[in-house]
C-alpha cells in the first residue's frame, strides 16, 4: 500500500537565471531587434563586461581568503599567527559579512537559524534518529539557491508513503566553532570532532529541507524507535524457544551448584558418583551448552545492531559524498565565480532590454520585460531582481568622446536609458585602462 502525504514543502522562486552566461548571450544575440553588426558589438560588450566584473570581484575574494586563513582547519603550511580574542572576533565578523554579501550577489538566500533548528524536529528522509548540539557553534549560516519540491517514496513502518518535500538545488554552509575555552569547560566526557576556533565551509547540491541536520559535522546518530523494536521483538521471539531448550540443562546445572554450595545435608537425593566420569561430563556439557546458546544469542543481536548502525552511517556518508560540491577555500572560489556569473547575466539582460526598447523605461517596466523574456526564452518563471542589476550598471562610470557618465543613466522622472553599445564598450574600456595609475 502506498500512502501519499505532504511534508511542508518550501518552494521559493528566486532571482537565479537557469542558464549559463554563454547560453544567455547566445539567446540575447538571436533577438530580432539587433542587426548583424549590433550582435557582434553586443558580444564584445559582454566580453569586456565579464572581464570588468571578474576584476572587481577579486577584491572580495582576496579579503575572504585572508580572513578565512585564520580559521581554516585545512590550512597548508604554518598556521596563521594567533591573535587575541578581540582580534579574532573582528576578523570573523569581517569574513562573515563578506561571505554573506558575496552569497547575496550569487543569488543565494539565507535560511533563518530558527528554520534550520526546526528542521531537526521534522521526519528525516533517511530513517535515523539525529541530534545536533548547536551550542558548539559561535555562528552557523545556511544559504540556498533555487529551491523546489520533489516527491520521494519512503517506507514508514509497514507501509510506503509518497512524500513531497522542499529541496534546495544549491546549499552553502558556513559553521564557526567556538574557541577552545568552551570545550575545556565541557569536561573530558564531551569529546567533539570539531576543531575549536575554526570555520567549516561546504557547498552541496540537492539537499532536502528535512535533512539539513545531516550537514552538521557534530551530528549524533542513533536508532529510531522502529528500529529498536525491530531488534527487540525478534530477539524476544528467539529467546522463548531458546529458554525452553536449555531448561533441562539448566536444571541439571542448578542442582549441581546447589550440591556444591549446600552439601549432602540439603536433603533430597543427589546421587552423583564423583567417580563416574559420565556424570561430570554431563555437568560440563550442560554448562557449555547453556554458555554457547546464550553467548551465541547475545552475539547475534549485537551483530544485528552494529549492522543496522553501519547501514545508517553509510546512508549519511552517501548523502555527504555524492552531494558535496566543494569544501573549504574551494567554496570561496566557487561562490565568487557564481557571483560574477549571476551579476553579468543580470546586467547583460537589463542592458539588452533597455537597448532594444529605444527609449526610457522605469524600473517596473524593465522588470516586467526581463521576466517575460526569460519565461518565453527558457520557459522558467524568475523573480528577477531588476533593482540590483540597474544599480550595478549605473555604478559603471567611465568616459568617452561623449563625456563622463554611466552606461545606464536615470532621468529626473526615475526612467532609465542605456547608451549605445559602442559607448558602453568605450566607457568600460576607459575604466579598465585607468585602473592602475602608477
Amino acid at each position: 500500500m502506498v500512502e501519499s502525504t505532504v511534508i511542508e514543502p518550501d518552494p521559493v522562486s528566486g532571482s537565479y537565471i537557469p542558464a549559463s552566461r554563454h547560453e544567455l548571450i547566445d539567446a540575447l544575440c538571436r533577438s530580432a531587434h539587433l542587426s548583424t553588426t549590433e550582435r557582434t558589438q553586443f558580444r564584445q560588450f559582454c566580453e569586456i563586461l565579464t572581464a570588468y566584473a571578474h576584476f572587481t570581484s577579486q577584491k572580495d575574494l582576496e579579503l575572504m581568503k585572508f580572513a578565512f586563513s585564520h580559521f581554516d582547519p585545512n590550512a597548508d603550511g604554518p598556521r596563521q599567527s594567533e591573535t587575541d580574542n578581540g582580534g579574532r572576533e573582528d576578523t570573523a565578523r569581517v569574513f562573515i559579512e563578506a561571505f554573506d554579501r558575496t552569497a547575496g550577489r550569487a543569488n543565494f538566500r539565507p535560511l533563518e537559524q530558527e528554520t534550520v533548528r526546526a528542521a531537526l524536529n521534522r521526519a528525516s528522509i533517511i530513517p535515523v534518529q539525529t541530534a545536533v548540539d548547536f551550542d558548539d557553534f559561535a555562528y552557523f549560516g545556511f544559504y540556498y539557491r533555487a529551491s523546489n519540491t520533489i516527491q520521494l517514496t519512503v517506507r514508514r513502518w509497514w507501509r510506503k508513503k509518497i512524500i513531497t518535500v522542499g529541496n534546495y538545488d544549491r546549499m552553502a554552509v558556513l559553521l564557526q566553532v567556538k574557541e577552545s575555552d568552551y570545550f575545556s569547560d565541557q569536561g573530558e566526557g564531551s569529546a567533539s570532532p570539531l576543531i575549536p576556533g575554526k570555520m567549516y565551509l561546504n557547498l552541496y547540491k540537492n539537499i532536502p529541507h528535512h535533512d539539513l541536520e545531516l550537514l552538521f559535522p557534530n551530528l549524533k546518530i542513533s536508532m529510531t524507535l522502529k528500529d529498536k523494536l525491530m531488534l527487540a521483538i525478534p530477539a524476544f521471539g528467539a529467546a522463548v524457544p531458546l529458554v525452553l531448550k536449555i531448561l533441562p540443562s539448566a536444571g541439571l546445572l542448578i542442582g549441581a551448584i546447589a550440591l556444591v554450595v549446600f552439601g549432602w545435608e540439603l536433603g533430597g537425593d543427589f546421587a552423583i558418583d564423583d567417580s563416574n566420569q559420565k556424570a561430570i561430563y554431563a555437568l560440563l556439557t550442560a554448562l557449555l551448552s547453556i554458555s554457547l546458546a546464550l553467548g551465541g544469542f547475545a552475539a547475534g543481536q549485537y551483530v544485528k545492531y552494529k549492522s543496522r548502525r553501519l547501514e545508517f552511517l553509510k546512508k549519511v556518508a552517501d548523502v555527504l559524498f555524492f552531494k558535496s560540491l566543494d569544501v573549504g577555500k574551494g567554496v570561496l572560489n566557487a561562490l565568487i565565480d557564481s557571483a560574477e556569473e549571476e551579476e553579468c547575466k543580470e546586467m547583460m539582460l537589463v542592458f539588452h532590454v533597455l537597448l532594444v526598447n529605444q527609449g526610457s523605461m522605469d524600473e517596473q517596466a524593465v522588470d516586467v520585460a526581463a521576466e517575460k523574456w526569460l519565461l518565453q526564452t527558457f520557459g522558467t518563471k524568475v523573480d528577477f531582481d531588476v533593482a540590483k542589476a540597474l544599480e550595478s550598471l549605473a555604478a559603471i562610470r567611465g568616459s568617452d568622446d561623449s563625456g563622463d557618465a554611466s552606461i545606464v543613466t536615470r532621468g529626473d522622472g526615475g526612467a532609465y536609458r542605456a547608451v549605445t553599445i559602442e559607448q558602453a564598450k568605450a566607457r568600460i574600456d576607459r575604466i579598465w585602462d585607468n585602473t592602475f595609475r602608477y
